[in-house]
């Protein structure tokens, strides 16, 4: 046997051993996303309503309206600020509410088409936020919190309560609705979140349309149900008056913790530890706009949906990294120096699954490398060593066998929940394409690890400052002038009250 051959078996032995540990490993993972899986279909099949709203839109918009302020946190959103507050205007049917957006002293071309709006439309208020940007989200939004109380007290009257959303997003036309009707009886309540429709062609943007289509249809029902907790998405998240003065006593007079990269979820949390009333609200309606696939233009689905936020997530390989290592450094290291292990079980347990992704996307990597390497031995073998008998003597122990089929049982169920899960938002064509798109999103979210703990080490050891490493945004055009069907009338934007 040559040197090459002796450093290929040992290479060999190495990738064997690898490959075991790697297995274990992505079994234990595979079987704690099956506890949710399967709590999932239980509570499906034993009551199939259990996790949808009841009550029907004519019901909800029978209700009174109350009041209510949305607030929306602005770094340099200049290209599609004004687009979001015409557009949403334009489509809501909701009439008692307010848009209060917080924009820095030193975004000029953002603070230019905020006045621009609001000379439009008395609805629209500009909260100017006394400092040069960008500072962090949780900062811009505790001065657009204090100017919503600041308009309270001089225009006498009081919010039900605050929405949050983003410059990017299209709120739903009876998202407000929804809210109006469901404040009393909840402290906060957080809507799914889903993209646009993107062409098949955009992949990156496809990976957002498959995970979130999942995780609000499946995972975060399931963790309200075991841990009380629902985490705020940021975005088609209402919280009351009442819990949000309490939460801001609790915190120094500020709504959000200035230091915080995912203040959204911090705030959740500390929800949760206060005792609220959280719920996440999954209401069907067979109304809701999205953008065609073969006009790039908006248009009415008619199928029964869930009353949810759309917007365009990131479609670049290097936005989404940013994005989710952001995530990543809020959600994993910052909270856990901020809550640690606090809680009851479920809550313990929602917390492990929101930080194993710090060591799972590394692991899916490394099972990449292994079976990388574990192909090219055996093509060598079969190429120089034709005779070569037991060329991977471990691999044909029994158990070790059965470790793998059990991983690939996994895998095809893990396939099936993400057609299953896009299919009914998107339809079967993405549905089909999230199967392929399933590996891109590994490498997107190894790539977040990598940049996640590079930056937070960075912070830990030399102080470099944390800042709002925000996502450049793209809204949809037209919106604003938008066709809500036969015999509605457009709510313009230069028309309310």
């Amino acid at each position: 046997m040559g040197s090459l051959t002796t450093s290929i078996v040992a290479f060999r032995d190495v990738v064997e051993i690898m490959l075991v540990v790697t297995a274990v490993l992505v079994a234990l993972s595979s079987i704690d996303d099956l506890v949710v899986d399967l709590l999932y279909w239980g509570r499906r099949l034993t009551r199939p309503n259990a996790f949808d709203a009841t009550a029907d839109l004519a019901t909800m918009e029978a209700i009174p309206q109350a009041p209510i302020a949305v607030i929306i946190p602005a770094w340099q959103e200049h290209e599609v600020i004004f687009s979001m507050l015409a557009a949403n205007q334009a489509t809501t049917k909701y009439d008692n509410y307010h848009l209060f957006v917080g924009a820095y002293q030193n975004d000029a071309a953002t603070l230019t088409e905020v006045r621009r709006a609001e000379a439009q439309s008395n609805r629209v208020h500009l909260v100017v936020v006394p400092r040069d940007g960008p500072t962090s989200k949780a900062d811009c939004l505790n001065v657009v919190a204090n100017g919503v109380f600041a308009f309270e007290q001089a225009k006498g009257i009081k919010f039900a309560g605050l929405v949050l959303h983003d410059a990017e997003d299209l709120i739903h036309p009876y998202e407000l609705v929804l809210f109006n009707f469901m404040a009393h009886d909840n402290d906060f309540i957080q809507l799914p979140v889903f993209s646009f429709k993107r062409p098949l062609r955009e992949l990156v943007g496809g990976v957002y349309m498959d995970e979130f289509a999942e995780s609000h249809l499946k995972d975060i029902p399931v963790r309200r149900m075991i841990s009380g907790l629902v985490p705020c998405a940021g975005v088609a998240a209402f919280f009351g008056r009442d819990i949000a003065l309490r939460t801001m006593a609790d915190n120094a007079g500020s709504l959000f913790r200035s230091d915080s990269l995912t203040e959204d979820y911090d705030f959740a949390l500390r929800l949760g530890l206060l005792g609220a009333r959280v719920n996440f609200v999954i209401a069907p309606a067979s109304y809701t706009i999205d953008i065609s696939s073969s006009t790039d233009l908006p248009e009415i689905v008619g199928r029964k949906l869930p009353i949810a936020t759309r917007e365009f997530f990131p479609n670049s390989f290097v936005a989404a990294q940013r994005q989710r290592a952001r995530w990543l450094m809020g959600i994993v290291f910052q909270g856990t120096r901020s809550f640690g292990w606090r809680g009851t079980t479920g809550i313990k347990y929602a917390l492990l699954r929101d930080r194993k992704s710090i060591l799972t996307a590394p692991l899916i990597m490394l099972a990449y490398l292994v079976l990388f390497g574990l192909v090219s031995v055996n093509l060598y073998f079969r190429w120089y060593l034709p005779d070569e008998v037991n060329r991977f003597p471990l691999l044909q122990e029994p158990l070790v066998q059965q470790l793998l089929w059990l991983n690939f049982a996994f895998l095809i169920w893990r396939l099936l929940h993400r057609f299953y899960f896009t299919n009914r938002i998107y339809g079967l064509r993405h549905g089909l394409m999230s199967i392929p798109r399933l590996p891109l999103g590994n490498f997107l979210n190894f790539f977040a690890v990598a940049r996640a703990c590079r930056l937070y080490l960075s912070h830990s050891l030399l102080g470099t400052r944390l800042v709002w490493d925000k996502t450049e945004h793209q809204y949809p055009t037209g919106l604003h002038a938008f066709d809500l069907g036969p015999g509605t009338k457009l709510r313009e934007a230069d028309s309310a009250k």
